[in-house]
């Protein structure tokens, strides 16, 4: 037997004016794009309470009504994706926000937005260690079959 599942205390008008708070606090103004993404994290989060409570009412597994089979509650796959987009959501806004309270630039790797990565190099070097050229390093992927005598 399951036990059922209560769901989580956390409410997306709580989410939402965490963010806004700790925004305000830190200092930083939030843009457009920073609300929408605060907005969204408030209705994944509702509906995924809601999600939460009807799985609890009915339970995990469901018994099919034509063919009486137990089978998964049609729920959890909807359930599982609205929890993965909050975790995504709630981990982009706190690095934007983080980010911007503490002065470092957005983008800390790989390379910066609208500059050039660097010429390559083109001497004819491989990579290899002894200095080979490209023709010897180079091996056949199989040999020649050896004729019969």
């Amino acid at each position: 037997m399951t036990t059922k599942r209560k769901p989580s205390g956390v409410t997306g008008a709580a989410l939402k004016a965490h963010y806004v708070d700790w925004a305000r606090e830190e200092g930083v103004d939030l843009d457009p794009s920073d609300h929408a993404l605060i907005e969204r994290l408030a209705v994944a989060t509702d509906l995924a309470r809601k999600l939460e409570s009807s799985i609890a009412k009915t339970g995990p597994v469901v018994i099919a009504p034509v063919t009486g089979a137990e089978k998964p509650n049609p729920l959890l796959p909807s359930l599982r994706g609205q929890t993965e987009l909050c975790a995504k959501l709630v981990h982009t806004l706190d690095r934007r926000i983080s980010d911007a309270a503490s002065g470092t630039p957005a983008h800390t790797g790989g390379v910066q937005p609208f500059t050039v990565r660097g010429q390559y190099d083109n001497s004819g070097k491989t990579g290899t260690d002894d200095g080979e050229t490209a023709a010897a390093a180079r091996k056949p992927s199989r040999t020649r079959p050896r004729k019969r005598t």
